[in-house]
């Protein structure tokens, strides 16, 4: 390998693992986004006293991270 190809095959790697990065990124926002909508319901449940149904919040909420990929 000359020089040359050494620094292309460097920058081919940098690039990958940079949008790979941002990938994961955007995978964990979302997915801290459910969450944190998930959160939200069971506090104002616990608030008016209601009873939590997992199966209920989840057909109402459903996962957008996972509809996206």
């Amino acid at each position: 390998m000359t020089p040359q190809d050494v620094r292309i095959e460097v920058d081919r790697r940098n690039r990958i693992s940079w949008f790979k990065k941002i990938h994961d990124q955007k995978l964990f926002a979302q997915g801290q986004s459910v969450a944190n909508q998930i959160i939200d319901e069971v506090l104002n449940m616990h608030a008016t006293g209601k009873t939590l149904n997992v199966v209920e919040l989840a057909k109402s909420q459903p996962s957008e991270a996972v509809n996206q990929q």
